[in-house]
């Protein structure tokens, strides 16, 4: 069954009866409001990662050609030419890829810790929380630091 709220066709009758309660809850079609449109997922999920994170990597990824976005770490990462750039982390915040040489330069930055993926530091990754991303200057630095070592690189 299809189910015009989540987009998702599937022979669980339960995932569309949840989609259907939650816009009836919500409204439904166009008039069902962004946020609730977004938390509404496979049965009924909230969404993994925080949409204004989301957004706000989109707009300093705005000019810049061939992004592309693909699910991945829990969150929604966004790739240059196929290669990973930078997250909405499902764990809150966002991380930037910024390389080992200049990791140290982005660690300088207020607000800014090496990215722990399963129990260990990933070097050249940094994560910030959504507070330190409403920082123009420390966002705008990771993210000229991480164009500045992701651009370059050849595509996928």
């Amino acid at each position: 069954m299809f189910s015009p709220i989540c987009g998702r066709t599937s022979t669980n009758t339960g995932s569309a009866i949840c989609c259907a309660f939650l816009a009836s809850h919500h409204g439904a079609g166009d008039t069902m409001g962004r946020r609730a449109r977004q938390a509404v997922l496979w049965k009924g999920a909230t969404m993994a990662w925080d949409e204004e994170v989301a957004e706000r990597l989109r707009e300093g990824l705005m000019g810049v050609p061939e992004v592309s976005e693909r699910r991945m770490f829990g969150g929604i990462c966004f790739m240059i030419r196929g290669n990973m750039a930078c997250v909405a982390s499902g764990r809150g915040g966002a991380f930037f890829r910024v390389g080992k040489a200049r990791e140290a330069e982005a660690l300088a930055l207020p607000g800014t810790a090496r990215m722990v993926m399963g129990g260990a530091e990933k070097a050249g990754f940094i994560h910030v929380d959504r507070g330190t991303l409403e920082e123009e200057d420390i966002f705008d630095g990771l993210m000229r630091l991480c164009l500045s070592f992701v651009e370059p690189m050849p595509a996928k």
